[in-house]
């Protein structure tokens, strides 16, 4: 049940450039009588007719293995829900689902069918290739992967059963003719298997301490932040480019008021006396933004406490108060989190009783927590008879596990100010409520430093990349245009 977790973030570029084979084929045809000839053209146009091809040809060939097109739809459909879920809130200025998307522009160079096309093809080849990898280095799924691809087959056989259909029958409703049971599992096996090998791969990469060291000194900014206060006065009230009478005055206000700050004033203060030429903002914990014109000056390490300046940013001036910066100097935690959960949207919210039941929903995930916490007290009070309990407690909670070098503002809040108090120590356990469920977190100890483990953390996430890309240019991919035509069924109109 346990899993261990370092925290960073980072960013992923995709590039794909799929490499076309060229068949050169001779055909014979001096010899063949006009009769024959018109035969086989004749055949071959009921061939094609009947939507044959689209059954029995390839769709897109990877590695010199063909893929029907039921099998590129698995993937299409994939990502196609996949990006409407992460775009939801733009869907109506993206595309009109009632028309063909080949006739609706993406952009100036492809239509949202050959944009997702191209998508789609990416992601099979990479998919694919990875799985390929892993089973070919013995990497087989988890647990909790087998678990998941089980769940999904016999979701869709039940849904099979309610519409009275075979769940070969309902598969090729959705995807196409072709697709079966057990071509859906192993489409579904191969996702997840190339899921986990990719994040094995990930893992997998290690650096010395001395790497880390200067990744992190070469990137600082990204692993800083600090507290400030600006006023920016504007020196056009319309989005047009300032004149340089309008700028002049516009400087001469952040002057003054830099002037008055620089006597002992308090920025925020002063701002009030000048509220109809800027606003004021204060800033905790800021993060570096290479888009701001400030950026450079605010973050740099010859930053103190009080520091003032007047920065221009082409449009208007910021007067600028620097107080303080942190550098992630602050060691990780490890911990163990049992959350036994609650969902009161499983509950009819118009029912009279509707707060009585999500209150009871509370009071059991509080007193399964605190069983818990109490069966632990009662025995060694180790690290390890908590995780034993943890795991016996699993089927009736949600448990997140056992996480090492944890930074801060990982976790929900609540979590998050017990783990990094103060007067922490190792050993410590509290019951821990959240809008999530009542929570019973163990307290293991420190961990690495934080800036080292987010550099080494975004160093893996680059390597990764590097790897993921070469996975993608080193694909022989060849896309059958006639049969690509026909994929994304009722979507693609």
């Amino acid at each position: 049940m346990s899993r261990k977790i370092n925290n960073s973030g980072g960013t992923k570029k995709q590039e794909h450039q799929a490499k076309k084979q060229r068949q050169n084929r001779q055909i014979t045809i001096f010899a063949v009588v006009l009769g024959v000839f018109l035969i086989v053209g004749i055949l071959a146009a009921l061939f094609f007719q009947s939507g044959a091809p689209v059954k029995l040809l390839p769709a897109v060939t990877i590695d010199g293995k063909g893929y029907k097109l039921c099998e590129f739809n698995y993937y299409y459909y994939a990502y196609y829900n996949s990006y409407l879920d992460e775009h939801s809130e733009f869907r109506e200025y993206m595309f009109d689902d009632s028309t063909s998307l080949k006739d609706q522009p993406y952009d100036d160079h492809q239509s949202w069918f050959e944009y997702f096309e191209d998508q789609t093809v990416e992601s099979m080849s990479s998919v694919l290739r990875t799985a390929a990898l892993a089973e070919k280095e013995g990497f087989g799924l988890s647990t909790e992967a087998q678990k998941e691809i089980d769940t999904a087959l016999e979701d869709i056989k039940s849904s099979a059963d309610n519409a009275g259909i075979s769940i070969d029958k309902y598969l090729e409703n959705i995807y196409g003719s072709g697709m079966t049971e057990e071509l859906y599992r192993k489409h579904l096996t191969y996702s997840h298997l190339a899921a986990e090998y990719s994040d094995k791969v990930k893992a997998d990469f290690s650096f010395r301490e001395d790497e880390i060291r200067e990744y992190y000194e070469e990137h600082l900014p990204e692993y800083t932040f600090v507290n400030y206060e600006r006023f920016y006065v504007k020196a056009s009230d319309i989005d047009t480019e300032p004149t340089q009478e309008e700028k002049q005055n516009a400087f001469a206000i952040a002057q003054e008021i830099h002037d008055k700050v620089e006597k002992g004033g308090e920025l925020k203060e002063v701002s009030s006396e000048y509220k109809d030429y800027g606003t004021y903002y204060a800033f905790d914990d800021a993060y570096y933004d290479p888009n701001f014109s400030y950026g450079e000056w605010l973050f740099s390490s010859d930053r103190k406490d009080g520091d003032l300046n007047i920065i221009d940013d082409g449009s208007g001036y910021y007067v600028m108060v620097f107080h303080s910066r942190n550098e992630s100097s602050y060691p990780t935690a490890s911990i163990t989190d049992v959350c036994f959960p609650v969902d009161p949207a499983l509950e009819d919210s118009s029912a009279d009783d509707y707060e009585d039941k999500v209150n009871r929903l509370y009071e059991e995930s509080c007193a399964k927590a605190e069983e818990l916490k109490e069966t632990w007290e009662k025995g060694d009070k180790t690290e390890k008879s908590f995780e034993a309990l943890a795991s016996e407690y699993e089927s009736a909670s949600d448990s997140d596990g056992t996480f090492e070098n944890l930074t801060r503002d990982t976790l929900d809040d609540a979590i998050d100010k017990w783990v990094f108090d103060d007067g922490r120590k190792p050993g410590d356990c509290s019951v821990i409520y959240t809008e999530s469920g009542f929570h019973v977190v163990y307290y293991a100890g420190e961990g690495a430093e934080a800036w080292q483990v987010k550099a080494e953390e975004d160093m893996r996430i680059e390597a990764h990349d590097k790897w993921y890309q070469n996975l993608l240019d080193t694909a022989k991919v060849k896309r059958h245009s006639y049969v690509l035509g026909f994929a994304g069924g009722e979507i693609n109109k």
